[in-house]
């Protein structure tokens, strides 16, 4: 009897520890996963695009990767979205958009991924393509993009966005030189009246 209660002991003991360490491991999971993505839209948020743009800055200059495309993205009158329906309705419009482009994106190259630089920007890294071609799949997008009808509250709003676009160049000293490029040609887009692609080196 002594040694059944000991061992039973010792199998509660162990079950206690085994749900414990696996609770651990899912709460940890779980940060990690909080912390690489942004909690309104789900997509990975801007402390995990500059991760993962500093390894592709990386990458390019040892030669490990030939075209690594940087695409900045901004949904067009976001702030008249917002002061006209509310911040609710821009959020609507925040997390539809966002699931909308990662699934084009995804469905384009599941390897490249969607990020949220804050606010209505978001940013897409595109690897192993040429500028030409991601302007291309930017322009089937930015087609697409005219059937999401995005509906809150009983109204229906229809979004275009700005797209500016660049490659990273071999002469790009710092990930950031190549962020400030394509801020630059989203900035041109916005100023040659929006619901526009501009692109550069």
């Amino acid at each position: 009897m002594v040694q059944l209660f000991c061992y039973v002991c010792v199998e509660t003991i162990v079950f206690h520890y085994s749900t414990l360490l696996k609770n651990r491991g899912a709460a940890s999971a779980k940060l990690i996963y909080e912390t690489m993505h942004d909690k309104l839209t789900g997509v990975q948020n801007w402390a995990k695009f500059n991760q993962d743009f500093q390894l592709y800055h990386e990458l390019m200059l040892s030669t490990q990767i030939n075209e690594i495309v940087l695409v900045a993205i901004d949904i067009d009158h976001f702030k008249q979205i917002n002061d006209t329906y509310g911040h609710l309705a821009g959020n609507a419009v925040l997390t539809n958009f966002a699931h909308n482009l990662q699934t084009y994106i995804h469905e384009v190259n599941s390897e490249w991924e969607v990020y949220r630089a804050g606010g209505e920007e978001f940013n897409v890294i595109m690897a192993g393509i040429d500028q030409p071609s991601a302007q291309q799949a930017m322009q089937a997008y930015c087609q697409q993009l005219r059937d999401l009808h995005i509906t809150y509250g009983g109204t229906v709003i229809d979004i275009t966005i700005s797209v500016g676009i660049t490659k990273l160049l071999g002469n790009d000293v710092q990930a950031e030189d190549t962020i400030k490029r394509a801020d630059q040609y989203l900035y041109q887009a916005k100023q040659a009246g929006r619901d526009a692609i501009i692109a550069g080196y």
